[in-house]
């Protein structure tokens, strides 16, 4: 089945489900119909990415803040609590602002600025409005590698840069390097409002029971 065929076959219902998010397809129990709307589109998310959980929403602002939910509770899970991230470069959204930054392409001041409190990095591969990579090889496998070393969560907000835009499905792909959480936009909902999220290892491991009650709470303020 065709990915983007699915996508567009679930669009009229998905429109109309607000905030909602699809629990993991691996062993993952439905809890509602909003939940099995999105099970098909989420399935073959899981498949097409090699992903371990897919989360879907009617809003890339919630997918955000449902990533940072997640990597919040993965902090108060396995990091004693740790809840700092750090953003590389001009990621555009306001969900990110209130982070520590640090200038693109520059591993040695990436280096100097992760502390015992970083429990996750934020990057955009793309820094300007066109959908290609503004990060060379080297310095994303280097953020990568950093990420493994430390057991920090690599968190890749691919907004401008999913779906096949970058000559692969997802920016990671091109450079050979495997996020922990995946954003997906623009190009998964097009002109209509969809998002998802993806996580892979050990970011999985923070169950969807786990994370409900944040989803929840971005419910409530959306």
């Amino acid at each position: 089945m065709n990915l983007f065929k699915l996508r567009r076959d679930r669009m009229a219902e998905e429109v109309q489900v607000h905030n909602a998010y699809s629990r993991p397809l691996s062993g993952y129990e439905q809890s509602g119909e909003r939940d099995r709307s999105h099970a098909p589109l989420a399935q073959r998310l899981c498949e097409s990415t090699g992903s371990d959980q897919a989360y879907v929403f009617t809003g890339l602002y919630q997918a955000r803040q449902g990533a940072l939910a997640l990597a919040r509770k993965w902090g108060q899970l396995y990091r004693r609590g740790a809840s700092a991230m750090i953003v590389i470069g001009a990621v555009g959204s306001s969900v990110f602002a209130d982070f520590n930054r640090v200038p693109l392409l520059d591993l040695r001041a990436l280096h100097a600025a992760v502390d015992a409190s970083t429990i996750a990095i934020i990057v955009e591969p793309s820094q300007t409005d066109a959908a290609a990579s503004s990060l060379t090889h080297r310095y994303f496998q280097g953020v990568e590698k950093l990420c493994r070393e430390l057991n920090i969560l690599l968190i890749l907000d691919e907004d401008q840069t999913d779906t096949c835009r970058c000559g692969a499905l997802l920016c990671e792909e091109v450079h050979n390097v495997r996020a922990d959480i995946v954003i997906l936009g623009n190009g998964l909902g097009g002109d209509l409002p969809l998002a998802a999220l993806l996580t892979r290892g050990h970011a999985s491991t923070v169950s969807a029971d786990n994370l409900t009650p944040a989803i929840s709470l971005i419910r409530q303020h959306s």
